[in-house]
């Protein structure tokens, strides 16, 4: 009952997400900012490498260090237990079509996803835990897709998972 509760409070959550703020924003400062905090509260070794120079754009602060912190934690949740955890998180400019992007990956070692659960991973509900409401991943792609950007991932099962975010970089 409590699980379902959760659950349905997610969703009602969901529904009434607020608009997504558009501020100027370091992409490299949220990365650290969501590792840093992950690092102190887990203690998991969390390995940053990031794009020299700041990467400018335009986001919601608090929605996209919840991102990282979300990421981080399906990363940290991967990770059997008979392996050490390696979660790095990386910053990059990529350019694509003639478009310049910041690129931020959250890369683990963990158990991968199962080819059966690719096309699940981003819908609301879906989780392969049994704590959770299914809510982040769906949350994350909402978050990215209203700032114009874009999630995607790269697994292998029983190798690891990589979540690659793309956002546009200011201009000016």
């Amino acid at each position: 009952i409590n699980a379902l509760a959760r659950i349905a409070d997610g969703f009602s959550s969901f529904g009434s997400m607020p608009q997504t703020l558009r501020e100027s924003l370091d992409l490299n400062a949220e990365v650290e900012a969501a590792a840093h905090l992950m690092r102190n509260e887990t203690g998991t070794a969390i390995e940053t490498v990031l794009a020299s120079g700041p990467l400018g754009v335009e986001g919601d602060k608090e929605a996209i260090r919840r991102l990282f912190i979300n990421l981080i934690k399906n990363a940290i949740q991967a990770t059997p237990d008979d392996r050490s955890g390696m979660i790095r998180l990386s910053t990059s400019r990529v350019e694509r079509d003639g478009v310049v992007w910041a690129e931020a990956c959250v890369t683990d070692n963990g158990s991968g996803i199962p080819e059966s659960l690719w096309e699940k991973i981003f819908v609301p509900s879906f989780s392969t835990k049994t704590s959770g409401t299914g809510l982040g991943l769906a949350i994350a792609q909402k978050t990215i897709e209203d700032l114009g950007g874009e999630i995607s991932f790269e697994t292998e099962e029983d190798v690891g998972t990589t979540f690659r975010i793309l956002l546009r970089l200011r201009t000016r």
